[in-house]
């Protein structure tokens, strides 16, 4: 079994801080255009919130994910080799 190299480990963080990054980006998207626009095709407010409080809590876990892949890439990418 080789060693993983310098290069290897640099490229690693990278796609770690790659895909913390998109899932931060696509999850605030998702959030803006469509969790919290979704609502207005309901009648009544409080259905509105129960919708968005939901979509967000089944978020939760990717949230937690993409902050700590984000996180660990660039702290990852700033060490020595």
């Amino acid at each position: 079994m080789q060693m993983m190299t310098a290069t290897d480990n640099h490229a690693v963080a990278q796609a770690v801080h790659d895909v913390g990054s998109a899932l931060w980006f696509g999850g605030t998207v998702m959030g803006v255009a469509g969790v919290n626009r979704s609502g207005s095709d309901l009648a009544q407010g409080i259905d509105r919130i129960r919708v968005a409080e939901s979509a967000w809590s089944r978020f939760g876990p990717v949230q937690s994910y993409r902050t700590v892949a984000t996180a660990k890439g660039v702290l990852r990418r700033l060490m020595p080799d």
